[in-house]
């Protein structure tokens, strides 16, 4: 049996100081993606509080991030210390959702944090995205990626976090 590190692909030097702050970056079309598991993004975040993360920073895009954020809420139950973080890049980021993520959206944005979550711009910009993302990576010290094209937001998120805080990426 794999040990839970390994299985998680979690680094040991990400294990060896205690955690306090983790963002999510993932692809909007999750449901092209049949290896992605809930199960292990549930792990990974209960292993990140169970080594001390209590802030969860979403970047509140459809697909990975809400399933991240809605799992953050999940888990608030068993570990009410922990706290859902919502990093907005535009206020009506929600536009091209269809009339669920629409309702999935409000949720979470009811549910965060409101003092610590923040929306950038009153409108969208070419590269508020990009500006979020700068943000999350900012605010966090661990990363949850899923991530399975060298290219696009995420991508660019895992290369901006490894360059600038190191390897403590936890790729699901």
């Amino acid at each position: 049996m794999e040990s839970r590190e390994k299985q998680l692909k979690i680094p040991l030097p990400a294990l060896e100081k205690p955690m306090k702050s983790v963002a999510f970056t993932g692809h909007r079309d999750i449901e092209k993606y049949p290896d992605f598991s809930a199960r292990k993004l549930y792990e990974a975040v209960e292993e990140c509080i169970k080594n001390g993360a209590e802030n969860f920073y979403c970047g509140m895009a459809r697909g990975f991030d809400m399933l991240a954020g809605e799992c953050v809420l999940s888990l608030q139950k068993l570990y009410p210390q922990i706290r859902l973080v919502a990093y907005v890049p535009y206020e009506k980021q929600y536009e091209k959702m269809n009339d669920e993520e629409i309702a999935r959206y409000m949720h979470l944005k009811n549910c965060a944090d409101a003092e610590k979550s923040k929306t950038f711009f009153p409108e969208y910009v070419r590269w508020c995205m990009s500006y979020r993302n700068d943000r999350l990576v900012e605010a966090a010290d661990t990363l949850i990626a899923f991530l399975r094209k060298d290219r696009g937001g995420t991508a660019y998120t895992v290369k901006k976090f490894l360059r600038e805080k190191g390897e403590r990426v936890i790729y699901l």
